[in-house]
């Protein structure tokens, strides 16, 4: 076993090193490095992984372990050591195909952990594992660190005696002996306190006998005792077992009599509910009525003014067709205009001609100027340009630049010239196309209005039609809101019925079944049946039991499966508003066996119910265990002798153990009578849904029929408005077709315009352009030249003049717009559009025929609407009649209905009064049969009773009492007496007897620790004497080896026997070391020598240690730091002839790295210790290197690496 690799993250100064990569050697492996460097760190980190006393770190302590960079301490480290196991020491499985053993201590501020194998094991585990591999805790030096040659060469005899001892295992001795000498003192202890125990049961055993004999005196009085009280207690409940006899037969008459109170109760508030529903009925027919009088009202209005809007149109007609006569001589209006717009439309030719005259000579004058301004730029520019180039070379090239941007412009404007040509030939184009269009437009126009005529007629007849089927419809929708009417009472009462039931639960309940019936509606969740109460039907006269059984476990919602139930349950979970509620999934619970029959007198109560047989589960489970019984006797008998849930068809209820609940329940605010009324009511709603439904069906065929009219009707009147439309397109097509022509006609003088700003342009720009390549060429001038002033003087006086002359042209252009403007305003808006109104005149002129037909057809409709407008007024009178006798019967039946109220008030009364009756007789019940249960319970505690009971029976309850007082007042002379004598005699006896085998016990255990602590102290004495033999016999030959002319021995120290002391180890004072280190010379002490001698000698010592117990591999850290050079040869030797173990060194001299087999060197770089393998010849060098730098003075002492 040795080792091979160890890793190092975060401890000390090691941030991160791998040593042994290339594995350590297994023999002598030497590490060199500065003072300082880190070397003594890596055996810390060897030692923090093997060395119990690393064992056991505090908090501080662990922190002062991490590496510490020029920033923060890192937060964790660790020591990695694999071991190579090959001759399998350590007794532990390695991985497949490897003989490696991983031991690795983890360590941060928190937490300190041990791996093995990448195990996690405790700290415990490590040491017994390393103890069972020869690392035994009682030789710790097969690690040597800085110090411990020191310590060892200055320890005192008595020091070393103690090493001795801890080398030789005396330990183990010592702590097997402590622990033999505290069993003899527990035992010791014991065997005092079974002494005192004994004492102490003989004395009580002597006052118990005298406890025994009172005992039996007192036992014979208290049976005396319990005879008298049995014989009193079962008087008692032979008492409580008569007066509840006749309790039941009061609480039966008192039921027939609530039975009969309920009855007239029910009855009056049955008269209370008809005669609510009466005049809510009244109420509502007088709504209904107030309803169809706002009907036949609004109808009334609506004919009215059907009759007014007729009479409005009658008279327009009328005035329309006598204008249609009129406008028969509108043609000659439409020639007058023609003659005006002729007349006009020459004036605006004329204005037009004047118009291009005034603004031709404006633009010729515009060209003159811009010629003028090219010529006065040129010459700017051209005296510009002196000034600012400074040659003609430069000023040609500015030129040339400016010339080729100038025919870009020119390029650019000649390409405008080419399209807007092109564009004024195609509007020239489109107004010859445009002229041949209108004379089309003008034939469709006339064949239009002769289609639309005939239209007309065919109009007049469908309309006839569909007013007699809106009448018809009329009719069936007043049978329509009728049964609406109805079904909304209807409603009212589900709704109000609803609410009721809603209101005997809880609101955690109702708002669970409601959240439920939204889930499953909102999710599609199938196999919910909804509430039990939905599911099963009984007759009115079983409503009070079941659900006085039911309660509300009706409103439980049943499932096909728990896991439906289980989803409903999840999604219920998540929102805390939704209530609360319960599920019953069938295929999960189990129902009772039906109780058998009582014949006539009682039947299961499931039987009386009606529903699917697929929940029966449910059914069974809440109804299945429960008899309902004609009476209340009948219950009780039942539930005493079948042990059995009764109910009687009232509501009382009395359980398996008899006891009695129920007394009054409130047939009308019966949750299952509620929900049979929810039930009727919504087959009356569904019922007259279906009524409703016909009526609505023979609504849909009239209005299918008046649907058919009215698509003829829309398909003839969207013809007219077609022809109507076509006409009006027609027109619009000819205005806009003038219009476009006249627009165009625009464009097409906007377009001339813009042809001669564009040629303008591009003239100008060809002016410029030919004056710059004039320019090209010529000398530069600072100044003018005199042709060149002259010609600026008379064109800058020529351009004042067209200036002016430009002036006078835009103003005359403008009056000429002004005018031209006014007559085109005069034909558009005013002569062209009274000569489109002229003709449409003239084309309505044609239709005075159908006007005429469609007069007639008003004044017939006019007649029709009189006429029911009339029937309509006599229907209001006669709702109006009806309305006021529903009034007068609502007040008649509100003063029955306080009558009825007051009745109903008194009957309430007479139930609380029976009420209370009833109450009362239960609560008597209740004290009797807790008396009752109290003398049982009495009989019951006094036990087996006394034969002796019978001569009481028959005698009164007074001198049954007398006796009773007697016998107490006898039993009160033992007031102290001890119930359990007897049995604690016997217990005390037994206890005595125990105690006295368990004192022989004690006396035979102590003999046999006090031969084992001798035992121990002879083996501890042969450990110690044979250890000591070992070391002395290896130490003189170790010394023999490094020091051949000396000699030295170990001598035990005695010190003189006192008494009887016999054990050898008690008289040993110490251990005491001579040598000679010459030849001849007389042994000295070791505390006589020099340091080096001493360092010697501690280290022959140590070795002599390592031989009598060896370990596999050792770590020494410096211990040839005081030794001179010839003895640090000879431990050299002796090391190097250690072939069997594996030796890991710091040195800072050459003498060992001469002996090693590998080396390492440790560096310090930037506070991180690093370490790499070199050569042997290498580290000599830098053993070398480093005392010439230190110095032969140089300290390095045991703590130069911390």
């Amino acid at each position: 076993m040795r080792i091979k690799h160890i890793a190092i993250e975060g401890f000390k100064s090691y941030a991160r090193l791998e040593v042994g990569e290339d594995e350590f050697h297994p023999h002598v492996n030497v590490i060199v490095g500065r003072n300082g460097s880190g070397k003594s760190n890596l055996f810390d980190a060897i030692r923090f992984v093997l060395s119990e006393p690393l064992s056991s770190l505090r908090a501080e302590e662990r922190r002062q372990l991490l590496w510490e960079s020029s920033g923060d301490r890192v937060m964790s480290a660790y020591v990695e050591i694999v071991f190579d196991n090959e001759d399998g020491r350590i007794p532990v499985a390695s991985a497949k195909d490897s003989t490696d053993v991983v031991l690795k201590r983890h360590l941060g501020l928190q937490k300190d952990e041990y791996y093995i194998n990448n195990k996690h094991v405790t700290k415990q585990e490590v040491v017994d594992l390393l103890e069972s591999a020869g690392f035994s805790r009682s030789n710790p030096f097969y690690i040597v660190q800085q110090g411990k040659v020191n310590a060892l060469a200055m320890m005192k005899p008595k020091q070393r005696l103690e090493l001795l001892k801890e080398v030789a295992g005396t330990k183990v001795y010592e702590q097997k002996k402590e622990e033999a000498m505290k069993l003899i003192e527990n035992a010791n202890h014991h065997r005092t306190q079974s002494e005192e125990l004994l004492e102490y049961i003989g004395d009580r055993l002597e006052e118990l006998e005298e406890e025994r004999d009172e005992l039996k005196e007192f036992m014979k009085v208290d049976r005396r005792k319990r005879a008298v009280e049995y014989t009193i207690y079962e008087a008692q409940l032979n008492d409580a077992s008569t007066k509840l006899q006749r309790i039941e037969e009061l609480q039966k008459n008192e039921s027939a009599e609530s039975s009969r109170i309920f009855a007239l109760a029910a009855e009056a508030h049955d008269r209370v509910k008809d005669a609510e529903r009466e005049i809510k009925s009244c109420s509502n027919e007088a709504r209904v009525l107030r309803v169809d009088k706002e009907q036949a009202e609004e109808e009334r209005k609506e004919l009215m003014g059907k009759k007014a809007k007729l009479e409005l149109e009658l008279q327009d007609l009328r005035v329309r067709a006598q204008r249609r006569e009129e406008e028969a001589s509108s043609q000659e209006v439409l020639d007058e205009l023609e003659s005006r717009i002729a007349h006009t439309e020459v004036e605006l030719e004329q204005a037009s001609s004047t118009f291009s005259d005034i603004e031709q000579r404006e633009r010729q004058v515009s060209v003159r100027i811009r010629e003028a301004e090219v010529v006065l730029s040129s010459i700017y520019a051209k005296l510009g340009r002196s000034a600012q180039y400074k040659s003609k070379t430069q000023r040609d090239k500015a030129l040339r630049v400016e010339l080729s941007e100038i025919a870009k412009q020119a390029e650019t404007k000649a390409q405008q010239v080419e399209r807007t040509k092109s564009q004024l030939q195609d509007a020239e184009q489109l107004i010859e196309k445009l002229e041949g269009e209108l004379e089309e437009h003008e034939t469709a126009r006339a064949q239009a209005l002769e289609e639309r005529e005939g239209l007309i007629k065919q109009i007049t007849a469908l309309k006839s039609r569909r007013d007699t089927l809106s009448t018809s419809r009329k009719e069936y929708w007043r049978s329509d809101a009728d049964t609406d009417e109805g079904m909304r009472k209807l409603r009212e009462e589900l709704h109000q019925f609803q609410r009721a039931l809603n209101s005997t639960l809880s609101k955690a309940t109702s708002t669970g079944v409601n959240s439920v019936s939204q889930l499953v509606a909102q999710h599609g969740i199938e196999g919910v049946h909804g509430p039990l109460i939905n599911l099963f039907s009984c007759q009115e006269g079983f409503m009070a039991a079941v659900e006085v059984i039911g309660g509300n476990r009706l409103f439980h919602i049943v499932t096909d499966t728990h896991t439906t139930a289980a989803r409903l349950a999840s999604l219920l979970e998540r929102d805390p508003d939704s209530g609360r509620v319960s599920f019953l999934p069938l295929d999960k619970i189990s129902g009772h066996a039906h109780p058998p029959t009582g014949g006539a007198e009682a039947t299961p109560l499931i039987d009386l119910l009606e529903f699917r047989p697929m929940y029966r589960p449910a059914m069974e489970h809440i109804f299945g265990s429960t008899l309902l019984c004609r009476t209340l006797e009948t219950a009780m008998v039942m539930a005493r002798t079948q042990n059995v849930d009764c109910v009687t068809p009232h509501g009382d209820k009395v359980n398996a153990k008899c006891a009695l609940t129920g007394g009054s329940f409130e047939t009308r605010d019966s949750r299952l009578a509620l929900m049979q009324k929810i039930r009727d009511r919504q087959v009356e709603i569904d019922k007259a849904s279906d009524d409703a439904n016909k009526v609505h069906e023979q609504v849909e065929e009239i209005n299918t029929q008046i649907n058919e009219v009215l698509v003829e009707l829309q398909k003839k009147s969207t013809q007219v408005q077609a022809r109507s439309a076509t006409m009006e397109q027609i027109m619009i097509d000819i205005r806009h077709k003038q219009s476009v022509i006249r627009s165009e006609r625009e464009t097409v003088q906007h377009l001339r315009k813009t042809l001669y700003e564009l040629e303008a342009a591009l003239s100008k720009l060809q002016d410029t352009q030919n004056a710059l390549e004039e320019e090209m060429g010529t000398e530069l001038h600072s100044q003018l030249e005199e042709q060149e002033q002259q010609t600026l003087e008379a064109t800058s006086s020529e351009l004042a003049t067209l200036r002016d002359e430009l002036s006078v042209c835009t103003r005359e252009r403008a009056e000429a717009e002004a005018k031209k403007k006014e007559l085109e305003y005069l034909l558009n808006t005013n002569l062209y559009r009274q000569r489109d109104e002229a003709q449409d005149s003239a084309t309505r002129g044609s239709s005075l025929s159908n006007m005429q037909q469609r007069l007639e057809q008003l004044e017939e409709e006019h007649r029709t609407t009189s006429e029911g407008a009339h029937e309509v007024l006599e229907r209001l009178e006669g709702i109006k009649n009806q309305i006021e006798r529903c009034t007068t019967k609502e007040e008649e039946l509100s003063m029955q209905l306080d009558d009825l109220k007051q009745a109903e008030y008194k009957q309430k009364q007479a139930i609380q009064k029976e009420n209370s009756a009833m109450e009362k007789l239960l609560n008597k019940r209740s004290l009797l049969l807790q008396q009752k249960e109290d003398s049982t319970r009495k009989i019951r505690e006094l036990g087996a009773v006394p034969t002796e009971h019978e001569k009481y029976q028959g005698k009164p309850m007074k001198e049954l009492l007398r006796i009773l007082q007697r016998t107490t007042a006898e039993l009160k002379k033992y007031p102290n007496i001890n119930k359990k004598a007897l049995t604690q005699f016997d217990r005390f006896t037994s206890q005595r007897d125990d105690q006295i085998r368990r004192s022989e016990e004690l006396e035979e255990s102590n003999a046999a620790l006090m031969q084992l602590i001798a035992t121990l102290d002879q083996r501890k004495d042969e450990a110690i004497e044979r250890t000591f033999k070992g070391v002395a016999k290896e130490f003189n030959a170790i010394f023999s080896e490094l020091v051949p002319q000396g000699r030295a021995n170990v001598v035990m120290k005695m010190r003189p026997a006192q008494g009887d002391d016999d054990h050898t180890i008690r008289r040993y004072s110490g251990v005491q070391i001579k040598a000679a280190f010459k030849a001849g010379e007389e042994p000295h002490r070791i505390e006589q020598l020099s340091g080096g001698e001493k360092t010697l000698v501690a280290i022959a010592l140590i070795f002599a240690i390592q031989r009598c117990d060896p370990a596999p591999f050792y770590l020494f850290d410096e211990i040839d730091s005081a030794l001179d050079p010839n003895h640090r040869e000879a431990v050299a030797r002796l090391i190097a002839s250690q072939k069997e173990a594996q030796f890991i060194l710091s040195t800072f001299k050459p003498e060992l790295v001469k002996q090693a087999d590998q080396a390492y060197h440790v560096t310090m770089v930037n506070r991180r210790s690093e370490q790499r393998l070199v050569d042997v010849r290498d580290a000599l060098d830098i053993i070398e290197a480093g005392q010439e730098d230190v110095g032969p003075s140089a300290d390095v002492g045991p703590d130069a690496d911390q």
